[in-house]
């Protein structure tokens, strides 16, 4: 007998993928299944149509699970769905995106097979046409790996360390996925990358997390999160420092990027600073980096190493703020 694996998944206003969602998971060949599903306020159909689908559900190793709540935002409809799960082990999952038929079977394998305390693999980025954007397939043997994605769907975990780590989604607008994975990663030992991809990721510029991402205010500033997260993984496993400043560095530079034309001038000059600062507290190294660093590290695409490389060069001439606030008006 297999162990049962709960899929948790927070609908908000999803009724237009529902459909395909429920395929998605009765299509899934392993089993048993528990599907959780947190409608967190929704003011469309969505509740009346998941209802509908779990009507006509007959398999009794496929189990569906509906709550309705006010509207907390996808970190408390994530924490809920924990809280009551059943499964040994978890996954997570976003109300417009699907499944491979395959990918629960071959995750729950990785994990069982070599006892590991966490499996991660790929996405795809599927555009509003349903055609695949880009593939991001991981490179199982560089440790850099694990830090490459900090969503927490493609991959699975154990849900008795969750509940004994105390791990939980950071309640905040931005980022609370990248507390919880790497809060996850820092508490454990033996952490299994693969390059098999079969979570497809929609790419919606319509999205919550996509708008979230695209402006800046005091709600959606990510330094709180940060100290946080800091004072929480100072005693745990992650003791590659310079793997940890080039992530957090990385970070802050595209919660800026990404910020910046969604911000007042004011706004992005104050976020300029607090995140710099933040930086200079507990990652002063960032400084060091220069273009001899490029190639660092393996297994981050160039662009992205480039980018990074190149902003941090304008915050050691003085330029940041004025390259900035150039972009922003562009």
């Amino acid at each position: 007998m297999n162990d049962l694996v709960s899929i948790i998944i927070p609908v908000f206003n999803g009724e237009s993928y529902i459909d395909r969602l429920f395929s998605s998971l009765a299509c899934q060949t392993y089993r048993p299944l528990e599907v959780i599903i947190i409608d967190d306020g929704s003011t469309d159909s969505s509740l009346k149509k998941l209802y509908l689908k779990v009507k006509d559900l007959k398999s009794t190793d496929f189990k569906v699970v509906i709550l309705n709540q006010e509207n907390k935002g996808i970190a408390a409809s994530r924490n809920l769905g924990i809280e009551i799960s059943s499964g040994k082990y978890l996954m997570f999952h976003d109300q417009d995106d699907w499944l491979d038929d395959n990918c629960v079977e071959v995750l729950v394998k990785a994990m069982v097979s070599d006892d590991c305390d966490m499996v991660i693999s790929g996405y795809r980025s599927i555009d509003l046409k349903g055609k695949c954007r880009a593939e991001c397939s991981l490179d199982e043997s560089l440790s850099w790996s694990k830090y490459r994605i900090t969503a927490p769907w493609g991959r699975i975990f154990s849900k008795e360390t969750i509940e004994k780590k105390n791990i939980y989604f950071y309640d905040t607008k931005i980022s609370e996925d990248l507390y919880f994975n790497i809060l996850y990663i820092c508490s454990v030992k033996k952490i299994k990358v693969i390059s098999y991809i079969g979570y497809n990721w929609y790419y919606n510029k319509t999205s919550e997390s996509h708008l979230n991402w695209s402006k800046a205010d005091r709600n959606r500033n990510p330094i709180k999160m940060l100290n946080e997260l800091q004072k929480r993984i100072k005693s745990g496993n992650w003791n590659n420092e310079k793997e940890k400043t080039y992530f957090f560095a990385k970070y802050l530079i595209w919660y800026l990027l990404f910020t910046t034309r969604g911000s007042q001038k004011e706004v992005l000059k104050r976020n300029i600073h607090k995140s710099f600062n933040w930086l200079d507290q507990y990652y002063p190294d960032y400084k060091l980096r220069n273009f001899k660093d490029i190639n660092y590290p393996s297994g981050e695409p160039f662009g992205i190493r480039a980018c990074i490389t190149f902003v941090i060069l304008l915050k050691k001439l003085g330029l940041i703020e004025a390259a900035l606030q150039f972009y922003r008006r562009i």
